[in-house]
């Protein structure tokens, strides 16, 4: 009988500890902030710009701020549209998106609600050229990247460019909400003094770094090279699962060689088994940094994210 109790009472709190985590996940996409009658209905496109309006709107209760897609959706390229993100466009008062194109969906979304106010965070910023390199022919388009046009949209990688894009946000709300403008521009204030270290810890860790050519297996990163004074020498895009064809491997090759590259940056995100193989053809080493799209909604998640690309940049170094 005591040991019926017991398997009752760890059952019990198995449930429980299930019911609490599918709530957490559940929440980041659908009711973060308290909802009120009459509450400003705010959309983001998906995480970093999430978290970016997250820390924006702060302690504001009669917002309602809702997450189109999962937080472990990741970057945007060719995302689809649900019937589930169309219904949630259908009642919002503002949509916070990135721009630059990373949206691919974007013109469908206002050829269905043209009247949606849409808040593009990157706005003025100025955004990196995507570049191409050295394969032809049939194999070149393995690092042609993902499909934004002629621009890198990856600015909030950067994170000065981030935090210009938490501003864009505050002014942006503020037009929306005359009522709360002040508190917007305090709470963007404020998250901004608490990203500010970042920047001061990565100009001491590159400081005495001198020119150092990588590789990046995703072109976000080229804006945190940019930021930190890393010169891209070569850009891969694979999609999931695929591999490197001979060619592909021999340009890389004389690319690592040429260039005299020894390291290798990969996304946190996807599988590294693609970048470990050239890493063990060529005598590279593999680094792993966080694109900061996918997270558990923490308001500080940027934050912790980019202080581990940090750590990982330092041990580069």
């Amino acid at each position: 009988m005591k040991n019926k109790y017991v398997f009752a009472g760890i059952l019990l709190a198995m449930i429980t500890a299930v019911s609490a985590a599918v709530i957490h996940f559940t929440t980041i996409t659908e009711e973060p902030h308290e909802e009120r009658e009459g509450a400003l209905e705010v959309v983001t496109s998906f995480y970093p710009m999430y978290i970016a309006a997250e820390n924006v709107i702060g302690d504001i209760t009669d917002i309602h701020l809702t997450n189109m897609t999962r937080p472990q959706t990741g970057c945007l390229h060719d995302y689809q549209l649900s019937p589930e993100d169309m219904q949630t466009l259908s009642g919002a008062d503002a949509f916070i998106i990135n721009g630059g194109g990373i949206e691919s969906f974007l013109d469908t979304v206002l050829k269905n609600y043209p009247d949606l106010p849409v808040i593009t965070a990157s706005d003025g910023i100025a955004m990196l050229e995507v570049k191409t390199f050295g394969i032809s022919g049939p194999e070149a388009d393995m690092d042609k990247g993902h499909d934004h046009g002629d621009r890198n949209p990856h600015v909030w990688m950067d994170v000065s460019k981030y935090m210009q894009e938490v501003d864009n946000i505050a002014k942006g709300l503020a037009s929306l909400d005359p009522a709360h403008a002040d508190q917007y521009r305090q709470n963007a204030d404020r998250y901004c003094e608490k990203l500010e270290p970042l920047q001061t810890e990565a100009q001491e860790i590159t400081r005495d770094a001198g020119q150092t050519n990588i590789i990046i297996f995703h072109d976000s990163f080229a804006y945190f090279a940019d930021a930190y004074g890393l010169q891209v020498a070569d850009v891969i895009e694979l999609e999931e699962d695929n591999t490197l064809s001979a060619g592909q491997l021999a340009h890389l090759m004389q690319v690592i060689q040429e260039k005299e590259v020894k390291m290798l940056f990969v996304e946190k995100q996807y599988s590294t088994k693609v970048a470990e193989a050239v890493a063990k053809e060529s005598g590279t080493r593999v680094y792993v940094l966080d694109s900061l799209v996918t997270g558990d909604g923490d308001p500080d998640s940027y934050i912790r994210g980019m202080e581990e690309n940090l750590a990982v940049l330092r041990e580069a170094l």
